[in-house]
């Protein structure tokens, strides 16, 4: 068997994948040992890799030491739906009318195209940092708003016709739902924790 030559890199890779997905139960301590047993690595480059992601903001420190999950309140959701949007408008100012934007079934995708369309690297990073904290709400997004296909569809279909302005407008609606839906999906996340 091969000897992973950079094991750092592959827990860090790993562990971002699971954080980002909705892996780690909010609040609830990621155990260190068992997240090097499952990735047949020592505990030193898991705990370094835990120490990267929760300078990320992909997880946090809990109380007692260690890692643990990230927990976000209606209101932390909400913000961050909020710093979300914002990056989009800015990409949609910044951007040359027209964009080539294809509709996706994850949303992802085409807001990053929206973000990077502007050509601002400081904006792209930010987008890409509060996306990663919360896509793993998407599932509970599309379960109890069910707007998403038609939504991305319609902003995708006016940014190809040069329509920015409504385009924008589309986003501001579809975020505006999730800021007022924060507490049912924070909630619905809760419960899917538990359930896990």
């Amino acid at each position: 068997m091969a000897r992973n030559r950079d094991p750092f890199a592959s827990a860090l890779r790993t562990l971002r994948e699971r954080a980002i997905a909705g892996a780690f139960s909010p609040g609830k301590p990621i155990i260190i040992l068992d997240e090097a047993q499952s990735l047949g690595l020592s505990t030193t480059p898991v705990r370094e890799a835990l120490a990267w992601l929760g300078g990320e903001g992909l997880i946090e420190r809990a109380p007692a030491g260690g890692y643990a999950g990230l927990r976000l309140d209606p209101a932390g959701l909400a913000g961050r739906y909020r710093l979300r949007l914002h990056c989009l408008e800015k990409g949609l100012e910044g951007a040359v009318p027209g964009i080539n934007a294809t509709p996706h079934a994850d949303p992802t995708r085409l807001f990053r195209h929206i973000v990077a369309a502007a050509a601002d690297p400081a904006l792209v990073a930010v987008y890409d940092r509060v996306q990663a904290t919360i896509e793993r709400f998407a599932r509970a997004e599309a379960r109890l708003l069910g707007d998403m296909p038609a939504a991305l569809e319609a902003v995708a279909n006016l940014l190809a016709n040069g329509q920015e302005p409504q385009a924008a407008e589309r986003l501001r609606d579809f975020h505006e739902r999730r800021i007022s839906a924060a507490p049912l999906l924070t909630e619905a996340e809760q419960v899917q924790a538990g359930a896990g």
